[in-house]
């Protein structure tokens, strides 16, 4: 059961609860939960970890003492938010994933916001490793609409806290959705979230080339399944040409960026080509599953179940 916004809170009580998401004891959370506690005003701390491994181990030998939510089976963000959403009684709620980082003012900037009379608040995205160029490449290809300078016309609005009432109004997260749990659940909002490019949050983002290209590959693959799938279009759609999709890269990184930062990532663009083009392999990888997909019969693969095994499976199968 939701915990009611109007629930009694002491004086210090913490008003914003911030939900860490982990897969398998990532190491990466040590460093989310660091930044938590780091803040200059506390926030209520849970972790939600699916898929085992030994978290309260790694937590304990990084000295670290937080409240724990174990879910055994790996699952996807919107189970795993929805499971943080209901152990949690502040009356502001925030997720931060395990490979990213709550720069300082993090909390203290959303509760304003928030007590500004803002249900939803949407935040930045940082790249956190400013002087490498293969990590801007990374960050672009991802995260290019979530550049701090971006006008809110041009920015999309993820990485959102919100005011609990919202849940009980229009209910949670989809627990089934592989990814898109975020557009899903503001797509039942009376209004977009609030575009706060002053709450920043840092991702950790990848020097290694190889690394990325799979991660693009994979990630091109499943967008272009849950376009077709929620918002029925074309694969083409998420694989635009890579020259007119670099361009649209760089005009977002002139708006949304300044100074060394914008040299960097503008030094960075033939890396963000080759990197979308690996995306739009991924893509045109998933076409085979158009016929299941458009007859409703596409199902998500379990948590834990590579998309390439999956996609033998279905077309085994006949679906």
């Amino acid at each position: 059961m939701l915990a009611q916004h109007g629930a009694p809170q002491s004086e210090t009580s913490p008003q914003l609860a911030v939900i860490v998401i982990a897969v398998g004891a990532a190491p990466l959370l040590v460093g989310a939960v660091r930044s938590l506690l780091a803040q200059d005003t506390a926030p209520e701390i849970l972790l939600v970890n699916s898929g085992g491994g030994d978290v309260r181990g790694l937590l304990a030998r990084h000295g670290l003492a937080v409240p724990l939510l174990e879910l055994p089976r790996q699952v996807y963000a919107g189970e795993a938010r929805n499971a943080g959403i209901a152990a949690t009684t502040a009356p502001y709620v925030a997720f931060l994933a395990s490979d990213c980082r709550a720069t300082p003012g993090w909390v203290a900037e959303r509760l304003r916001l928030h007590r500004a009379g803002h249900e939803a608040v949407a935040s930045a995205l940082l790249n956190d490793k400013p002087r490498s160029l293969i990590a801007w490449a990374h960050h672009l290809v991802n995260f290019a609409a979530r550049l701090p300078g971006l006008p809110a016309d041009k920015a999309i609005r993820y990485g959102t806290s919100f005011d609990r009432r919202v849940f009980a109004r229009i209910g949670l997260f989809a627990p089934a959705l592989r990814s898109g749990e975020d557009s899903d659940l503001q797509g039942r909002l009376a209004a977009p979230p609030l575009w706060a490019p002053t709450v920043r949050t840092l991702h950790v983002n990848s020097r290694n080339i190889p690394a990325i290209c799979r991660e693009c590959y994979w990630r091109g693959y499943r967008a272009g399944i849950d376009s077709r799938r929620i918002l029925g279009l074309a694969p083409e759609a998420v694989a635009p040409d890579s020259r007119r999709a670099v361009e649209n890269v760089a005009h977002a990184v002139r708006q949304g960026l300044e100074g060394q930062d914008r040299r960097m990532a503008l030094r960075s663009l033939p890396l963000v080509d080759l990197f979308l083009r690996w995306r739009a392999r991924g893509v045109r990888a998933m076409r085979p599953l158009l016929p299941a997909i458009d007859s409703g019969r596409y199902r998500d693969p379990p948590p834990g179940v590579t998309p390439a095994i999956w996609q033998r499976h279905l077309l085994a199968s006949g679906a």
